[in-house]
């Protein structure tokens, strides 16, 4: 394996970590009769930005490891 490849496979990490923080906020707001607070909200909010976060480090990682990151369609 190539360090670019090591370097995906860590933002891939960082990723899938930040998408099971993301679905552990949104999972018991969605699946059960919770109070959708402000501060829940913000907590949601944040864990969706790390999570924006992570992605965009994967892109880059992916650049720098002369991939091409997916197109999004909009």
């Amino acid at each position: 394996m190539t360090d670019g490849d090591d370097r995906i496979k860590d933002a891939l990490r960082t990723l899938r970590e930040r998408t099971a923080t993301v679905n552990g906020f949104i999972g018991p707001m969605v699946d059960t009769p919770m109070a959708i607070t402000e501060d829940r909200l913000a907590e949601i909010k944040e864990a969706l930005n790390a999570y924006e976060q992570a992605k965009n480090a994967y892109h880059d990682a992916l650049r720098n490891a002369g991939r091409t990151p997916p197109h999004q369609v909009a």
